[in-house]
């Protein structure tokens, strides 16, 4: 070949490898030389709790611990963490006047207050014999569910794929697990009971979100993708309240996972799948150093962001106030990480460009969207929600599950029917990883293309209220 034409050659396909995985670094975090440092608000705040981002282009990795020391006596704070791996920066505690302080410092990019995220999920019921199975049945078959005597098949089974269930940890002992399946995991929750046994013996509603939905995706009995090695990191905090909406994160425990993952997956080489069944209000607005507000994206969308440079898939739920959470509107905030959904859109300096997070809504055993009756689930959790950055649909409502209740009610070892968006997200997780083990050489982007061209179809405007922005529903045949 011609010396000139082998050089244009590889050239074209630096820039198609370039466009695959080259994501614009958002505004508040990429240390552009022509925009000051900002400050981020958060609906859900955390007082005196921050995260400061230092620019990629001014601080090494490597430095930052030292630089984030330098800056803590500073302000007379507390460190809580480094991040080294994907975003550069730390979590501090501090008064918000010092730590205001440090935006004149040319080596910071953004701050953002700590925030407070929630789980996905809504209702737990007792199994019922006439939908069991269900959400497994409708998955590897292009029709509705319409006989008892639900069946699932498959030939793949995600076997060396790592599946990270970010969350509040996963039991390992459950049966519904084999023995070695679950690592020991890592805990950023910060309440001292172990990932793997999470909440301790009491092992309540708190602690076993985790493991309810690691079983949709890994379960012997109710998983998609039945020999993934499950990886429990845990960001939950574990109680003992029963209400969906006391089941709480914080912002930092969620960015310090990313980071966290981030290495593990670029040190094993293994491909990997990351399950986000949980959200943050999010207020997309920022302020810059001289008073101009724009849109931005916060430090866990940078460490998503990089997760996907690096090849992972990642898999989020898009949660459940049967409403569009995909941007800020003037009556409520979107929602992070649904937002970075392949239809999201934001708003960055000179381009509009979509994200490569797969965010799932959920449907019911008659394929319309996913809704949550008044009397179960009140006023503020009505059904999943919709909009342009929900990518895809899987099964939400009454989902086999692992049971996530507490012991003195139900043995432990049973098994459950779940609700919410919660559920839907590892289904799709699943079969991300079923993929991943017949296609082990595929990108991120080319994974979502397998699921969105072999999904199956809902019914035209399926949600009857028009809203859903697409019509897809989670497929993967029997012989993948």
């Amino acid at each position: 070949m011609n010396p000139n034409k082998k050089m244009m050659t590889l050239a074209r396909a630096i820039i198609v490898v370039l466009a695959i995985f080259a994501f614009p670094i958002l505004s508040a975090h990429g240390g552009e030389p022509d925009r000051p440092p900002v400050f981020q608000r958060a609906p859900e705040r955390v007082p005196n709790q921050y995260i400061v981002t230092l620019r990629d282009d001014r601080v090494q990795p490597g430095n930052v611990p030292g630089i984030a020391e330098e800056m803590r006596t500073a302000v007379h704070g507390r460190i809580i963490a480094t991040f080294q791996h994907g975003l550069r920066g730390f979590a501090i505690e501090a008064p918000e006047q010092a730590i205001k302080g440090l935006l004149r410092d040319p080596r910071v990019s953004a701050i953002e207050e700590n925030a407070i995220g929630h789980a996905s999920f809504e209702s737990e019921t007792y199994p019922d014999n006439d939908d069991t199975w269900w959400n497994l049945d409708r998955i590897d078959q292009k029709t509705m569910v319409t006989a008892t005597g639900k069946s699932y098949g498959w030939t793949t089974t995600g076997a060396p794929v790592d599946v990270y269930v970010v969350d509040t940890g996963i039991y390992s002992l459950h049966p519904e697990f084999w023995p070695g399946q679950v690592t020991s995991g890592v805990d950023f929750g910060g309440d001292g009971y172990p990932p793997t046994n999470p909440c301790g013996i009491l092992n309540t509603m708190n602690g076993s979100h985790g493991t309810a939905v690691a079983s949709v995706i890994g379960g012997q009995t109710v998983g998609v993708a039945r020999d993934v090695r499950l990886i429990p990191v845990k960001v939950f905090a574990c109680g003992q309240q029963y209400a969906p909406f006391y089941i709480q994160l914080n912002l930092i425990g969620g960015v310090w996972a990313m980071d966290w993952i981030l290495a593990q997956a670029q040190t094993s080489g293994r491909r990997s799948v990351v399950n986000m069944s949980f959200y943050y209000e999010t207020d997309e607005t920022c302020v810059d150093g001289n008073g101009v507000t724009y849109n931005c994206a916060g430090a866990l969308d940078y460490n998503i962001m990089k997760l996907l440079q690096a090849n992972v898939v990642v898999v989020a739920s898009a949660n459940n106030q049967s409403q569009n959470r995909c941007v800020d509107t003037p009556t409520r905030y979107a929602q992070t990480p649904a937002r970075a959904g392949y239809g999201g859109i934001y708003d960055v300096p000179s381009d509009l460009t979509k994200r490569l997070v797969i965010t799932v809504g959920g449907t019911n055993i008659i394929d319309e969207r996913y809704t949550c009756p008044y009397s179960t689930c009140g006023s503020n959790d009505a059904g999943s929600n919709f909009g342009p950055c929900v990518d895809i649909y899987a099964p939400a409502d009454r989902v086999q599950v692992a049971h996530f209740a507490s012991p003195w009610y139900r043995d432990r070892t049973n098994q459950a029917v779940a609700s919410g968006t919660s559920f839907a997200a590892p289904i799709v997780s699943g079969i991300a990883a079923r993929l991943l083990q017949k296609y082990p050489t595929k990108n991120v982007r080319e994974i979502w293309d397998l699921i969105r061209n072999t999904a199956s179809t809902l019914p035209v405007n399926f949600d009857a209220d028009g809203n859903a922005a697409n019509d897809r529903l989670a497929f993967i045949s029997k012989f993948n």
